[in-house]
């Protein structure tokens, strides 16, 4: 087993959909975005952040996540992404004070994980009821490994090879965030 490409998983998608009415599946099929620079930094304004990982700048310009889910993980609802990520990281959430202690902005929501990145590093972690602010779990290296992942798990999924996929998770992600990728697949 290996990851997904970002170009296999929409071929895979789009595939795995192709008979089925789009608005049925209008969630899973990750869609071009025309987003640019200046979206960017509007949402690092917003955000009070300095800067942003270029691969997560990358893959949010060139796809529309705002209505994009993939197994355990929701990054938006026929939402605008970079309005849905101010949405997820302003004050009025319950979490903003512990994700700026931490440096990290909401990614994403899933059952039980949140997704998480951080600005520094470029990883994505994930915080759980079980697991708090402090000691989230890396789930991936990068926003791009955790898409791949996210895809990879929804081809193990659907091609039934779900212990190959999490025998691979844990060699590709690590110990810690196999406890993620249990959820996700």
């Amino acid at each position: 087993m290996k990851l997904l490409t970002i170009e296999k998983l929409l071929e895979f998608l789009n595939t795995e959909f192709k008979d089925v009415d789009p608005e049925m599946v209008d969630d899973l099929l990750l869609k071009g975005n025309d987003a640019d620079e200046k979206n960017v930094n509007s949402l690092m304004d917003e955000l009070e952040i300095e800067k942003l990982p270029k691969d997560f700048v990358d893959l949010i310009c060139k796809y529309d996540f705002g209505n994009f889910s993939i197994q355990n993980v929701q990054f938006g609802y026929e939402d605008n992404y970079f309005e849905k990520l101010e949405e997820l990281n302003s004050k009025d959430q319950y979490w903003y004070n512990d994700i700026k202690k931490r440096n990290l902005i909401v990614i994403g929501l899933g059952d039980p994980f949140t997704a998480l990145l951080s600005p520094d590093n470029g990883a994505v972690y994930g915080v759980s009821p079980e697991i708090s602010f402090g000691t989230e779990i890396k789930i991936a290296d990068s926003f791009t490994h955790f898409i791949r992942g996210l895809g990879s798990a929804f081809y193990a999924k659907r091609n039934n090879v779900r212990n190959e996929f999490l025998e691979f998770a844990e060699e590709e992600f690590g110990a810690a965030g196999l406890q993620f990728w249990k959820y996700a697949i």
